[in-house]
C-alpha cells in the first residue's frame, strides 16, 4: 500500500492488522445494508411517478370511452387533439392511439421495475459478500483472537466453534410466529420482501403492456383488410384467441429482450 492518502493504514509504516481487516469488512456490510434501503426508495420514487401518470392518463383518455350522452352517443372529446400529436397510423382509431400511449408507459414501467430487482439484488449480493469474508475470519483465521485466548477457547470447546457473528441466540417460543396474522416477529427476509416487490411490479406492469397491445392487435386484426383476409373464418372467439396468443408472445419477447439488454448493460462480476 501507499503512503500517499492519509487514511491508508500503512502509512508511517503502520501495520495493517487483521482486526483492521475484520473492522472494515464490518464497516462495508453496514453500508451495503444502509444503502439497500435507500437505493429502494430512489426507484420507488420514479415507480409512484409512473403509476400516477399512467392512472391520470386512464381517467382523462380511455375511460371517455364508458362515457355516453343522452343520444347513446360515445364522448372523445380530447381523443383527436392526442391522435394528431402522436400520427401513429391514420387508419387506426383514437382509441387504438391512446393504447399506444399507456402500451409504450406500461413498456417504461417493466422496465423501471427490472432495474428495481437487479438494484436490490445487487446491494444484497454485496452486503452477504461481506458478511461471508467475515464469516471466513472465525473458520480459517486464528490470528483473530490471541494464542492465549485460542488455547482457552478450543480447551474448553473442543471440537466445537467458538460463538461468533451470527449465533446470537435465537428467540424462541410463542415470541416468534411468522403468520401474517399475529403481530409478533417472525422469520422473514427482508431484502428478499423487496426483490418480491419488484418482481410482482413488473408482473403488474407486464399485464398492463399485455392488455393495451391486445387492444392494438384486435383493432389491427379486425379492421385491416389484408390481415382479415389471411382468416378463414369469421369466429370471434377464435380470432380473440389467436391474437391472445400473438400478445403473449410479443410481450414474452419483449420482456426477454429488456431483460438481456439490461442485464448486458448493468452485470458487473467485480
Amino acid at each position: 500500500m501507499c503512503n500517499k492518502c492519509d487514511k491508508c493504514p500503512c502509512k508511517d509504516n503502520d501495520k495493517f492488522t487483521t482486526k483492521d481487516l475484520y473492522a472494515e469488512l464490518f464497516h462495508c456490510r453496514d453500508f451495503e445494508l444502509q444503502h439497500l434501503w435507500q437505493r429502494s426508495i430512489f426507484l420507488a420514487g420514479f415507480m409512484v411517478a409512473l403509476f400516477t401518470l399512467y392512472g391520470s392518463f386512464i381517467s382523462d383518455n380511455l375511460s371517455h370511452k364508458l362515457n355516453f350522452d343522452v343520444n347513446n352517443t360515445c364522448v372523445e372529446s380530447n381523443y383527436i387533439t392526442i391522435k394528431g400529436s402522436l400520427s401513429v397510423n391514420e387508419n387506426l382509431s383514437n382509441q387504438t392511439t391512446l393504447h399506444y400511449f399507456a402500451f409504450f408507459i406500461g413498456c417504461v414501467g417493466i422496465i423501471l421495475s427490472q432495474l428495481f430487482i437487479m438494484m436490490i439484488k445487487g446491494s444484497k449480493r454485496w452486503y452477504e459478500q461481506y458478511e461471508q469474508s467475515i464469516f471466513w475470519f472465525y473458520e480459517n483465521d486464528s490470528d483473530l483472537f490471541s494464542d492465549e485466548l485460542n488455547k482457552k477457547l478450543e480447551a474448553h470447546l473442543g471440537d466445537e466453534k467458538y460463538p461468533h457473528f451470527g449465533d446470537l441466540r435465537k428467540i424462541k417460543g410463542s415470541r416468534i410466529n411468522n403468520s401474517l396474522f399475529n403481530t409478533n416477529a417472525g422469520y422473514y427476509s427482508v431484502s428478499r420482501i423487496n426483490i418480491v416487490l419488484g418482481q410482482l411490479l413488473c408482473l403488474v406492469w407486464i399485464g398492463i403492456s399485455g392488455f393495451h397491445l391486445f387492444n392494438i392487435f384486435n383493432e389491427i386484426f379486425t379492421t385491416d383488410k389484408n390481415i382479415k383476409s389471411l382468416f378463414t373464418t369469421n369466429n370471434q372467439t377464435i380470432t380473440s384467441i389467436f391474437i391472445f396468443l400473438v400478445t403473449s408472445f410479443t410481450i414474452f419477447l419483449l420482456v426477454w429482450l429488456f431483460t438481456l439488454v439490461l442485464t448486458k448493460k448493468v452485470n458487473s462480476q467485480d
